[in-house]
């Protein structure tokens, strides 16, 4: 009985739980790219950002 609990609470855990963890390259350097990036991204994973300068001309959500 405890296996089969222990079993239908890893089947109920295992959908929340990132199967591979990614890493996100915006595309260009502005706005777009960024928030586009920020969309991509799921639970664990990493947006990196080359170094330098970005163009932000709008607010990203």
């Amino acid at each position: 009985m405890k296996q089969t609990i222990q079993l239908f609470a890893a089947l109920l855990l295992a959908p929340m739980t990132p199967l591979h963890a990614a890493d996100i390259h915006p595309k260009a350097r502005d706005s777009a790219s960024l928030a586009a990036a920020f969309q991509q991204a799921t639970l664990g994973d990493t947006i990196r950002l080359p170094a330098g300068t970005f163009e932000i001309t709008k607010p990203i959500p």
